[in-house]
């Protein structure tokens, strides 16, 4: 199947999971969270058929957290549109490094990515002793998911609202705790 023509099929996914539907470029694009390193520019040949072997996701973190589920997910529906397995190797450790480092090491063919959760981008900023380079060695495709983020606190703090928290956290610019 000629990339044009793979890029261009859609993927549906049942009930709840429609959330994840859509053009199979989307699907595909969203399900590599980043390529190892470049998907077609080093070696891989868009027009000699792409996929003409197993896909593999490395997975930088232990199975069963989100982006191991998302990643198994999405894998099972391209393996079935793709007609080619995908596989999943979690590689934990470290904060994701472990798996960020081995994925480094795979030929850049286009058949081996990197699933990442959006941590990834902040330990690259604030790491600077790295075993990679995460701007240099990885090449975005695409967002797989997204995910809500949420600010609680207890109860009985008293506070209602992050514009509450923030006011207080203003008045007591010191404190290492608010209880």
């Amino acid at each position: 199947m000629a990339q044009s023509e793979l890029f261009s099929r859609t993927l549906r996914l049942p009930g709840r999971r429609a959330a994840l539907s859509g053009a199979l470029s989307a699907a595909v694009a969203s399900a590599f969270a980043l390529t190892v390193p470049s998907v077609f520019a080093q070696g891989a040949d868009p027009a000699a058929g792409w996929p003409s072997q197993p896909i593999r996701f490395v997975v930088p973190a232990s199975g069963g957290g989100g982006t191991d589920v998302i990643i198994r997910l999405v894998g099972k529906y391209l393996s079935e549109a793709l007609n080619q397995p995908v596989l999943v190797e979690n590689r934990a450790g470290a904060g994701g490094v472990i798996g960020a480092q081995y994925a480094t090491t795979q030929k850049p063919d286009g058949y081996t990515f990197l699933a990442i959760p959006s941590a990834f981008g902040v330990r690259a900023a604030i790491d600077r002793n790295l075993p990679f380079d995460a701007i240099k060695d990885f090449v975005g495709v695409g967002q797989m998911a997204r995910s809500p983020s949420f600010m609680v606190v207890s109860p009985s703090l008293g506070f209602k609202t992050l514009k509450d928290l923030i006011a207080y956290a203003k008045e007591q610019p010191k404190c290492s705790d608010y209880g």
